[in-house]
């Protein structure tokens, strides 16, 4: 993806989290199977904010990660 200019990326990050479970807790830090399978589980719960995404929101977020990991290695981002 070329937008022909470099992204502003802003100095701070958010990142927000059920207080029941706590911070820093990451369906990517799982193996796929089993981020899938606790993705699913948070749908069917349907207690916390996660449990409102689409079934197949952990393949656009991996791609995600994916390309900012390969604009961070090649210096687009910092």
């Amino acid at each position: 993806m070329d937008l022909g200019r470099k992204v502003q990326v802003p100095d701070y990050l958010s990142r927000y989290y059920e207080s029941s479970i706590g911070p820093f807790v990451s369906l990517s830090d799982l193996p796929p199977e089993e981020a899938v399978a606790l993705q699913e589980k948070i749908r069917r719960e349907g207690e916390v904010f996660a449990s409102q995404r689409k079934a197949d929101y952990l393949t656009p977020r991996r791609a995600l990660e994916g390309k900012v990991r390969e604009l961070f290695a090649a210096g687009s981002i910092t």
